[in-house]
């Protein structure tokens, strides 16, 4: 599958639940297998981590640094840029430190 039709599977399943799935979290995971230089598909990988809930296998942490991984890949994007101050508004720097 193309990092696009990826992108459209994950959302069509979260929009059949209403929430991320263990199923949208293994087709991320399949997406990024596939292309992992995607900034898409992690900060999409970050926001089916934050919306997973406490039945979630990962952590805020992984979220973050799903960003974070992200914008390595592409420096300037912005979706990227917002996600993670976003996300540091939101919980701050997870080791306590201010980011």
């Amino acid at each position: 599958m193309t990092e696009s039709e990826y992108l459209t599977a994950v959302s069509d399943e979260v929009g059949r639940s209403g929430r991320a799935t263990p199923r949208s979290l293994e087709l991320i995971a399949q997406g990024l297998r596939e292309h992992p230089a995607s900034p898409a598909l992690w900060n999409r990988r970050g926001d089916l981590i934050q919306i997973s809930g406490d039945d979630g296998i990962y952590s805020l942490g992984d979220a973050l640094a799903s960003y974070r991984r992200a914008l390595a890949f592409d420096p300037q994007n912005s979706e990227s840029k917002k996600e993670i101050a976003k996300f540091l508004g939101l919980h701050g720097e997870l080791d306590g430190k201010a980011g």
